[in-house]
């Protein structure tokens, strides 16, 4: 049981630093290479919507990003939330 938490807190950090690599690669996308919000989404294989999340957390201008940073789908739930 310790391991499998271990592992879960490993591909939580993991989560973390890909959110952060795309919301990179989005920014660079969208504001130096000007692609609109949906190429960017092709490029990347993520929504226009998920690159419009990514950039306004990168911006801190979203919502929920006050303190928070980039959001990661299933980090901060409990194993009972996430079916284990």
């Amino acid at each position: 049981m310790g391991r499998a938490r271990k592992v879960r807190g490993e591909a939580e950090i993991l989560q973390r630093e890909a959110a952060i690599a795309s919301a990179e690669v989005a920014a660079d996308l969208v504001h130096t290479a000007h692609l609109t919000v949906r190429d960017a989404g092709r490029v990347l294989g993520l929504s226009h919507q998920r690159i419009t999340q990514l950039l306004k957390a990168a911006s801190g201008k979203g919502k929920r990003s006050r303190g928070r940073g980039i959001r990661v789908a299933g980090a901060g739930r409990s194993q009972r939330d996430q079916g284990v």
